[in-house]
């Protein structure tokens, strides 16, 4: 089992990610 702190980590980044791939969608 993979540690807790990962896993938010992770969607942590996935939901800058995505934050920042629509405001250059948006921008556009």
């Amino acid at each position: 089992m993979s540690r807790p702190w990962t896993s938010i980590t992770c969607l942590r980044l996935k939901a800058k990610v995505h934050c920042a791939l629509w405001v250059l969608t948006s921008e556009i």
